[in-house]
């Protein structure tokens, strides 16, 4: 029984150039910033008899050939898996930078308001200790004020009190006065 084979399609200069860039990029030390984007090309089914001059044998096939043939469609396969991760993990990476940088944004946006929230405290704090300097000066000179009240009303209580007692004197200076005529 005949076995397909299943051979790759030539590269095209496109792949060719695909994998000069993805080989230039494993040599130098920061890769740039792109993805792969090559399409894949399908794959075509050889039947063995094809590969042979026409009549001849299946079997006439070098055996190494079919080794190479199976070891490229291998290494095609597997850079093609190679390719799909490293697509997907380019994937990852930027949703992860695009992820870092609208965090960024918001750390900057948060600091920036909490900034214009602290000079609001301040200029609000500043507003409230001269209140409380001018209301307190207040204070001050309402209590010297009502002091100054309290001393005057004290005075004049002593005042009054005096004047009371010299009208007790005169009045009984007056009675003995008046007693005496």
């Amino acid at each position: 029984p005949l076995q397909p084979h299943i051979l790759r399609t030539p590269p095209s200069p496109r792949r060719y150039a695909a994998h000069a860039a993805l080989a230039e990029q494993r040599r130098s030390p920061s890769p740039p910033r792109h993805r792969y984007d090559a399409p894949l090309e399908p794959r075509r089914i050889v039947e063995p008899s094809a590969l042979a001059p026409m009549g001849a044998a299946a079997d006439l096939v070098p055996a190494g050939l079919r080794d190479a043939e199976l070891s490229v469609d291998f290494l095609c396969r597997k850079f093609e898996a190679l390719t799909d991760q490293l697509h997907r993990e380019e994937q990852a990476r930027e949703a992860e930078e695009r992820r870092t940088r609208r965090l960024t944004v918001e750390a900057v946006e948060a600091r920036e308001a909490q900034g214009r929230r602290t000079e609001l405290l301040v200029s609000e704090l500043s507003g409230r200790e001269s209140a409380l300097t001018s209301l307190r000066a207040s204070v001050g000179a309402a209590g010297q004020h009502a002091a100054r009240q309290a001393q005057r009303i004290r005075d004049e209580q002593m005042a009054g009190a005096l004047a009371e007692q010299r009208c007790a004197v005169m009045a009984e200076e007056c009675r003995q006065e008046a007693d005496r005529y």
